[in-house]
C-alpha cells in the first residue's frame, strides 16, 4: 500500500516521465503534491534530504548525484520528515533567530523539558552546552 501510493506521488513529480528528478522537482513536488507549506518554506530540510538520499543509496544511478531515482524516493521521504523534524527543533531553540543557539537560548526556562523529550534525561544543561559547543 505504501509502496502504490509513494508510486502515485512519484508520478505527479516526475511531470516528464523520464524516471528521475532533479532538486528543482523534487522540491516543486514537495510544494505542488504532498501540499504542506511549513515543509516547502523549510528548503535546508528538502535539500539535505534529497542530497543525503542520493549519499546513500544502494542504487546504481546512471544520471549522476543531481538526481534521484524512485528507488531512492522513499529514502528522501524518510530523510526529509527527519530533516524538517531536526529544522523544526533548532527553531525552537533558536529564539534569537540568528542560526545560532546561545547558551543562553539551550538554557532558559522551559528548554529543559523541551530537550529531554527529544534526547533523554540531561543533569547539567550548561555542562550539556559546554560539551557539545566547538565554536
Amino acid at each position: 500500500e505504501g509502496k502504490a501510493i509513494r508510486k502515485e506521488m512519484w508520478g505527479s513529480i516526475d511531470v516528464n516521465g523520464n524516471g528521475y528528478v532533479s532538486l528543482s522537482e523534487i522540491t516543486r513536488g514537495v510544494r505542488d503534491v504532498l501540499q504542506i507549506p511549513e515543509v516547502f518554506d523549510c528548503r535546508p530540510a528538502i535539500n539535505r534530504a534529497f542530497h543525503h538520499a542520493r549519499k546513500i543509496s544502494k542504487s546504481d544511478n546512471p544520471h549522476g548525484d543531481d538526481y534521484l531515482t524512485f528507488p531512492e524516493f522513499r529514502i528522501f521521504l524518510y530523510m526529509l520528515r527527519q530533516y524538517f523534524e531536526y529544522y523544526q527543533a533548532f527553531d525552537r531553540l533558536d529564539t534569537g533567530d540568528d542560526g545560532r543557539i546561545s547558551k543562553e537560548e539551550f538554557t532558559a526556562d522551559g528548554v529543559k523539558a523541551s530537550i529531554e523529550k527529544w534526547v533523554g534525561p540531561i543533569d547539567d544543561l550548561e555542562a550539556e552546552f559546554d560539551a557539545i559547543d566547538v565554536n
